[in-house]
């Protein structure tokens, strides 16, 4: 493929950004704060019940980091004078599993999601209590009691879950174009759990941290950069609790290379390499060039953007420690990508540059978070530093 644009990466003043935000080292990462990347516990959560008095009403239960879980067993009690269960439906996270229920004889049900060939339950409401609910005193309150809880994976080991406030995520309208705003509005509950507030992120970014209100509520406002599909989801702040991850389909052409993002976003100078629009232009003095707001999604008339959000993390083998990043980038980009280079210096030396390690892609629409790693652990007295860079596609 014939590259129309220089090999260079970055420029000088992209390369400072990268040495002061993305390059890193341990003790920096360490002061101001990082996360460790470790297998996520499945997250089980259980929603409101509301509605009107004497009416048929649903009550959900969630499974969030799902992978690998092939069957559930809950046991519960309703909550007396409140809900009276009826049946129990698959929620579309166990398409397909089996649903089966009796009485027990203390009064609790047990309810059990199984597949006969290891079909795998997805993150997002597993299982619908049915109901009626009697004697309303709050708007939402709790419907269920879960007494005892088994999860199993598909070698019919026991998993280990936490339990997490439910959350959900809904946009006002299903209709998306670029530059036309879309209200959303969630929901967390119980809501004397949003203490910590939500980060909601589109596509890997962190677009809005809303506040949540006393009755557990909250709202945002989203406008659409692009054409192309958004992956939306809501997390909270503390890593506990988030909501169904929405894919909403933004209406236009898909952007797949720079020379198309070029045009729809500088459509005055699409093809000058001296103008604005050139991938090592920084149009709105963000200190981010155009290449990188190309691959990371952001807005190249945007100041206020500010950085891509690169997540420092630490990776942890056995006894050893190693500095890592999280990056989001175009993964519908077909001349360039992102790839890590690891240095004890951050001079970055070229003799003495190592390659990162990909430990995963994570789809996010049309977009992608690529974990990477150091290669050479961090010992005593030494450093490591990490950055990313994006190269040019050759074939």
């Amino acid at each position: 493929m014939t590259q129309p644009y220089p090999p260079c990466e970055f420029s000088s003043s992209l390369m400072r950004f990268l040495s002061g935000k993305i390059c890193c080292s341990l003790a920096y990462c360490f002061l101001i704060g990082t996360s460790k990347l470790e297998a996520a516990r499945t997250e089980l959560s259980v929603g409101p019940l509301s509605g009107a008095d004497d009416a048929e009403v649903e009550v959900p239960l969630s499974l969030q980091n799902a992978d690998g879980v092939v069957g559930l067993q809950l046991d519960f009690e309703p909550v007396a004078g409140r809900f009276e269960p009826t049946s129990f439906v698959a929620g579309e996270g166990a398409q397909g599993l089996q649903v089966r229920s009796a009485v027990m004889t203390n009064g609790h049900f047990r309810v059990v999601l199984f597949s006969a060939s290891n079909r795998r339950v997805k993150d997002g409401v597993v299982l619908k209590v049915r109901g009626i609910r009697r004697s309303q005193e709050k708007p939402m309150e709790s419907g269920l009691s879960l007494r005892a809880v088994t999860i199993a994976d598909e070698r019919a080991l026991l998993r280990e879950f936490a339990f997490a406030p439910y959350v959900s995520l809904s946009p006002r309208t299903n209709e998306a174009l670029p530059g036309q705003s879309i209200v959303f509005d969630g929901l967390i509950f119980p809501s004397d759990q949003s203490v910590d507030g939500f980060e909601v992120r589109v596509n890997g970014r962190l677009v809005s941290q809303p506040m949540v209100n006393q009755q557990g509520r909250f709202s945002l406002t989203w406008t659409p950069l692009e054409a192309g599909t958004a992956f939306v989801s809501a997390v909270g702040r503390n890593g506990m609790g988030g909501a169904v991850s929405l894919s909403i389909p933004v209406a236009g052409e898909q952007i797949d290379s720079y020379e198309k993002w070029r045009a729809f976003h500088f459509p005055s100078d699409p093809s000058n390499n001296q103008g604005a629009g050139n991938p090592l232009e920084d149009a709105d003095r963000d200190s981010v060039l155009n290449l990188w707001e190309y691959i990371s999604g952001s807005g190249p008339h945007d100041s206020g953007e500010g950085p891509a959000d690169v997540e420092h993390i630490t990776h942890r083998i056995g006894a050893d420690t190693f500095v890592g990043l999280r990056v989001s980038m175009r993964g519908t980009a077909n001349d360039f990508k992102v790839v890590g280079e690891a240095s004890s210096s951050l001079t970055f030396d070229p003799a003495g540059l190592t390659p990162a390690v990909v430990v995963s892609r994570e789809p996010a629409g049309d977009y992608v978070i690529i974990t990477m790693r150091d290669t050479v652990p961090v010992r005593a007295g030494t450093q490591r530093f990490l950055r990313a860079r994006v190269r040019p596609v050759v074939e």
